[in-house]
């Protein structure tokens, strides 16, 4: 079993390694930069729940008649009408109580306060996602601490206890993303699906056609992407690479920036060809990743990076070491 685990761990690290140990004022940096990090997370909060409470009084919603989702069901004894008023009082207070009295409390309301919103906007037939990240991250960072992060009760010695919850958010949302790029992948190698396989050539023309057909709408590169399979294809295989082993990258803070800015034009993108906008989940991964506390344990060079990527650098570090490792004498090997 201890056999098992380093082998597990050693593929999660990577073949390159950091220069010197990881000393107490690395782990105090990170409590640092995670403590500011939770702290422009709320702060950005705050115009969400404000957008957040106008969008509950769209038209669509005050004449349809909702199926109500399971965290909503109390709407049946209220009304939609109280419930949307309550909903949206108690997301624009929820925000500003959790920014100026950051305790467990005011976090939990808030997170409560997104899950009721989506509840009540995914109750009309159709299930958006866009707000599933913002959930999970309000969730995860209730559990941050609550009082001044100077004076934050240690972990193995260490003031690290911001770099927790920052650190499991980060998982859950690579876990996201990797969840997408597996999907991707498997449908790419079923011989039985009918659709188009994701690693051929048309797979996102195809995509950029159906959209445009579905909406009617011409996004602004959706024409370059349809007819140029020479840019289409290798953004498409690199969307699929990013996102399958965005869960490995998680454990190598040296590639951190990277993925974030590669998920970061990934949702630009999106916008640009296909005509989505993902403006939430972009905001959570730059920040979680981009602006990664982890990345101060990373004093690689531009070499080690690149042997830091997943897949591709550990065939690099394999080559390299085959090519190094010595040749016995020929009397050994006889």
């Amino acid at each position: 079993m201890n056999r098992l685990y380093r082998i597990a761990k050693n593929a999660l690290r990577g073949p390159a390694r950091n220069r010197g140990p990881v000393t107490s004022a690395d782990l105090s940096e990170v409590n640092e930069r995670a403590f500011w990090l939770v702290t422009a997370f709320y702060l950005a909060f705050i115009p969400i729940a404000f957008r957040c409470a106008r969008n509950i009084y769209a038209d669509r919603f005050l004449e349809s008649s909702p199926t109500l989702l399971w965290p909503v069901f109390w709407v049946n004894f209220t009304g939609f009408e109280i419930a949307a008023s309550l909903t949206a009082f108690f997301l624009c207070a929820s925000t500003i109580l959790a920014v100026f009295f950051p305790i467990r409390a005011t976090r939990a309301l808030l997170f409560l306060s997104f899950l009721t919103f989506s509840a009540l906007e995914n109750s009309f037939g159709s299930i958006n996602h866009y707000m599933h990240y913002i959930i999970w991250l309000s969730g995860i960072l209730i559990f941050a601490p609550t009082r001044n992060h100077k004076q934050v009760p240690k972990i193995f010695g260490q003031k690290a206890s911001y770099a927790v919850p920052v650190f499991f958010a980060q998982f859950a949302i690579a876990f996201f993303y990797s969840l997408s790029g597996y999907w991707k992948t498997l449908r790419g190698f079923d011989p039985a699906s009918t659709a188009v396989s994701s690693f051929h050539p048309d797979a996102l023309p195809l995509l950029v056609m159906g959209r445009w057909m579905q909406t009617g709408n011409e996004p602004l590169f959706a024409d370059f992407f349809a007819s140029n399979l020479l840019v289409a294809w290798p953004a498409y295989l690199s969307v699929i690479y990013f996102e399958l082993f965005f869960i490995v990258a998680l454990f190598r803070p040296q590639v951190h920036r990277l993925f974030g800015v590669a998920m970061g034009v990934f949702h630009l993108g999106v916008w640009a060809v296909i005509g989505i906008t993902f403006a939430f989940q972009s905001m959570v991964v730059v920040g979680l990743f981009v602006l990664s506390p982890f990345a101060v344990f990373d004093r690689s060079s531009l070499r080690e990076k690149a042997l830091q990527l997943p897949l591709f650098g550990d065939i690099a570090a394999l080559v390299i070491h085959l090519i190094k490792r010595p040749v016995p004498p020929a009397s050994k090997r006889l």
